[in-house]
């Protein structure tokens, strides 16, 4: 009996090793958070409020409040637990019908980056997989599948690895004086003309993807996944990214920071395409889409639709009906190599989403939770500011917005070590090397918040639109 009892915990251990870890984790740290802020609050019943500073500072602690909701949607995405490997029925005839074309945009500049990403399609398209007891290329899967490079500037040869000879290639090339019906500028231009010229149709989907993304796989595993499984008005689906592809911790700062942006992922983006729905806005990578019905709306929207083309398409998508999903699996990517390109691409999200938000061809209620979650990024800074000051000039906190602060803070904090934790994946670093880099990357949340604050504020002062590119060479 009490073999067989230890025999069962130790098959549910292995079971679900996955599962208890990630909610150990996730609840672990909350505790933590909560125990260091109730300290805090003990501290401060020391420090009465006398002076004007102290005052000031006091009156400004509902500001810690703002980031409540980013946070709370973050947490039941992360409860919805482990990312799951993509587990598709390869025997299942399903994607034979279906032509994927993998997609990626580049201005032509960024082209040794662009060529490591299609090496790494040729590679994962290349391999086998038991089918029937027969062993096929992954590739094989699909009726066909196409790769496509857009380009404002014409490729060198060497961009295209030879590994990609026995796969349908093509670059397809934006004319210097192509002008869409509506004036758009940028990415928005070369994906709209890319849509004017490839055949589009319910059988094809594309898979838009950055210059730098590397795929693997899962990604083509979860694609088929979600094709097999997806609703008819399931139409377009996004999973999550990982920012390790190439000189990952270089700058460990940069890495630090892009931390959250992988955590985003697990959280409050899986949980609305969980959902079927949009509130949060869509990423400009790892896009898979029905080709007809990109097409259909496409990316001409003039000035609003040129910088986050994607949020604007998403918001798009929702306003006519259709169903997003989420994809099992990962690609890769990678953190801008400077604090300047980094502050820069900021910036440009930032003012790209004041237009999106601002344009009433969308309507209401598809752009307002959009539309909040821009205005929380914008003060969400300032939240921070008030620690710094509370630590200097401390002062007698209320005891609600202590625990309700702490909570927020560790579920932040949460977030950034998640988001490592998956950056991590299939590096070959050790036990010691990774904890570092779980500290570092707590020490850097501070850097990390500054260098968002800078790019939001600049945003806010000068709200020219511009197309900054970021180097990935």
């Amino acid at each position: 009996m009490k073999f067989s009892l230890n025999h069962k915990l130790k098959v549910f251990l292995e079971k679900y090793h996955n599962h208890i870890t990630w909610y150990g984790v996730i609840f672990g740290i909350i505790l933590i958070g909560q125990m260091i802020f109730f300290a805090m609050y003990l501290w401060s019943l020391s420090s009465p409020i006398t002076s004007a500073v102290q005052q000031s500072i006091d009156s400004l602690k509902f500001l810690w409040l703002i980031s409540f909701p980013y946070v709370i949607f973050n947490l039941i995405g992360l409860l919805l637990g482990p990312p799951k490997k993509p587990k598709p029925n390869l025997n299942d005839q399903t994607t034979k019908k279906i032509i994927l074309r993998i997609s990626y945009c580049t201005r032509g500049q960024n082209y040794l980056s662009l060529k490591r990403s299609l090496s790494s399609v040729a590679r994962v398209l290349n391999q086998k997989v038991t089918v029937k007891n027969k062993k096929i290329h992954l590739k094989d899967l699909f009726k066909n599948v196409e790769v496509e490079a857009i380009t404002d500037k014409k490729l060198p040869k060497i961009t295209f690895p030879k590994s990609l000879k026995n796969i349908t290639h093509f670059e397809t090339l934006v004319p210097k004086n192509y002008h869409t019906q509506n004036s758009t500028k940028y990415k928005a231009r070369s994906l709209h003309y890319s849509t004017t010229v490839n055949l589009c149709a319910p059988n094809i989907w594309v898979l838009r993807l950055d210059e730098e993304s590397k795929i693997n796989t899962d990604t083509i595993k979860g694609i088929i996944e979600f094709l097999q499984n997806r609703q008819d008005t399931e139409i377009i689906a996004q999973g999550e990214i990982l920012y390790n592809a190439y000189q990952y911790a270089n700058k460990i700062t940069i890495t630090a920071a892009d931390a959250i942006r992988t955590g985003d992922d697990l959280g409050r983006f899986r949980l609305q395409y969980k959902m079927h729905k949009n509130f949060f806005g869509m990423h400009g990578s790892f896009i898979l889409i029905r080709s007809d019905i990109e097409k259909k709306y496409g990316y001409d929207y003039g000035l609003n639709s040129s910088i986050t083309e994607d949020a604007y398409l998403a918001l798009k998508i929702i306003d006519n009906g259709w169903k997003f999903g989420w994809l099992n699996g990962n690609i890769q990517e990678q953190s801008p190599y400077s604090f300047s390109d980094f502050i820069k691409q900021r910036k440009r999200w930032f003012v790209g989403l004041t237009y999106v938000v601002r344009d009433k061809r969308i309507h209401l209620k598809h752009r307002l939770t959009l539309m909040l979650s821009r205005i929380m990024w914008a003060v969400s800074w300032t939240a921070f500011l008030i620690t710094v000051l509370n630590i200097i000039f401390p002062s007698e906190t209320n005891i609600w917005i202590a625990q309700i602060g702490g909570l927020i803070f560790s579920i932040y904090i949460l977030i950034y070590l998640l988001g490592t934790a998956r950056n991590l994946q299939g590096k070959k670093l050790g036990t010691l090397a990774r904890s570092y880099m779980y500290i570092l990357t707590i020490i850097c949340i501070p850097l990390s918040t500054m260098l968002e604050a800078i790019g939001v504020i600049s945003g806010m002062i000068n709200s020219t639109q511009k197309f900054e590119i970021v180097k990935k060479n």
